[in-house]
């Protein structure tokens, strides 16, 4: 009997040419290197707003650095950039509230 690892299925050449490719032609997309599924994975996931901190640990990054300094043009600004964020916290009270 054959392994299933002995005909080569799960390989990446063979994953490559025989689903990625042919997926992406089906989509009528340009080639990509999957590769950039993670890039795509980690892109959607901070725009969607997932906590920083969650895509390093799903990236298998060390630090938060490679995933600012990779993907900060990917966040979107959620406020003005002005520091209104952060004094709208003092009118809602929330500093006051986590220092009782």
């Amino acid at each position: 009997m054959i392994q299933r690892h002995e005909l080569g299925l799960m390989e990446t050449d063979h994953i490559r040419n025989h689903v990625w490719i042919p997926a992406l032609k089906k989509a009528e997309l340009n080639y990509r290197p999957m590769i950039q599924t993670r890039h795509t994975f980690a892109t959607i996931a901070i725009d969607s707003g997932e906590d920083v901190g969650w895509v390093q640990q799903m990236m298998g990054h060390s630090s938060l650095q490679m995933i600012y300094t990779r993907y900060y043009g990917w966040i979107k600004k959620r406020t003005r950039n002005d520091g209104t964020a952060f004094t709208a916290s003092f009118e809602t009270g929330v500093i006051a509230q986590e220092k009782e």
